[in-house]
């Protein structure tokens, strides 16, 4: 009976077995990797729960047997390697079906992404600390930034002053430690959008009539609670505090941590606004488009990108007080 509500009863065998082994070929690839819980979401949202269960098990098993395969062709097939191999995907293939778990109560449909995410971000920060602290991985990394700056470097040389002050600037020591800062500071807003990104998308492509698609409402209906605000003021009173206070550098990354998970959610609510707009005006397809791509052209622009990326979140948070979709007024 539920695999007949969750979505149809076609290849209940097959959808699991070539969901789990597309989704373990995009892990497996390393650069589709972002996309692999795509395949499993779409079986989730398309056969039921069930069906999603297994597809997940599928992509699990696949990825363990290759990873282990080859580990013990390079010879390094040991506890810690396949620790490091295998933990990353195994935590987020389950949040990935704890997310579609029976146990969610309706009202809680806003908050699963958000809870499980700090979960994973919470149960992940030992194994980065750990990471950042091992002496061979850091200077791997100096290694390949000093690669990437090195052409750089010759090219910027014997320019004057100016150039050499920049090719000076081009550290790699320094270079990798602002980068392993600025993911200490915003990994859980990565794994946000891989896991909440996921199953928004994924139920979308499940198909017209099927559980997923009615779970995944269109993102100009995407709308916060009215009480997330309070958690989104107090974690950015949390970052000004550690600023003030020069707190520890743990206690930085927890707190932009916490302040760019909850601005995300924001961000996605500053969207769907912007989506809802250009749905009630009614613009051409072609025309939506072209918006769309000026957008993100703006975005990847580095000063107009980061006035964007303040104001979306922004353009989220100020609904609390404007009805931008609602002609009703705030709260009606």
């Amino acid at each position: 009976m539920a695999d007949s509500i969750d979505g149809p009863r076609r290849s209940p065998y097959i959808a699991p077995l070539v969901g789990g082994a597309v989704s373990a070929l995009l892990y497996l690839t390393i650069a589709l990797s972002v996309a692999f819980l795509l395949p499993l979401q779409v079986v989730c949202g398309r056969y039921g729960k069930g069906s999603g269960a297994a597809a997940a098990g599928v992509g699990a098993g696949i990825i363990a047997g290759v990873q282990i395969l080859r580990l013990a062709l390079s010879g390094a097939l040991g506890a810690a390697e396949l620790l490091t191999v295998l933990l990353p995907p195994f935590v987020l293939i389950a949040a990935l079906v704890v997310l579609n778990a029976a146990f969610w109560e309706k009202g809680t449909g806003p908050y699963r992404t958000f809870i499980v995410t700090v979960i994973v971000a919470a149960a992940a920060a030992p194994a980065l600390l750990s990471l950042f602290r091992d002496q061979a991985v850091m200077e791997y990394f100096q290694e390949r930034i000093g690669a990437l700056i090195t052409p750089l470097k010759a090219q910027i040389s014997g320019g004057g002053y100016d150039a050499s002050a920049l090719a000076a600037s081009l550290d790699p020591t320094s270079l990798t430690a602002s980068a392993i800062n600025t993911l200490a500071s915003c990994y859980a807003v990565l794994i946000l959008a891989m896991l909440g990104g996921s199953r928004w998308l994924g139920n979308r492509l499940s198909g017209p009539g099927s559980r997923g698609r009615q779970e995944a409402r269109p993102l100009s209906e995407y709308r916060l609670p009215y009480a997330f605000l309070w958690p989104f003021l107090g974690a950015w009173t949390f970052v000004a505090g550690a600023i003030l206070l020069n707190g520890s550098p743990l206690i930085h990354a927890i707190a932009w941590n916490l302040a760019l998970l909850f601005s995300a959610g924001y961000a996605v609510q500053g969207l769907g606004i912007a989506s809802h707009i250009l749905t009630r005006w009614n613009m051409p397809r072609t025309l939506k488009l072209i918006i769309v791509a000026i957008a993100i052209l703006a975005v990847v622009t580095p000063t107009v990108g980061l006035v964007v990326v303040i104001l979306i979140p922004v353009l989220g948070v100020t609904e609390v007080w404007i009805p931008y979709r609602n002609p009703k007024g705030v709260g009606a």
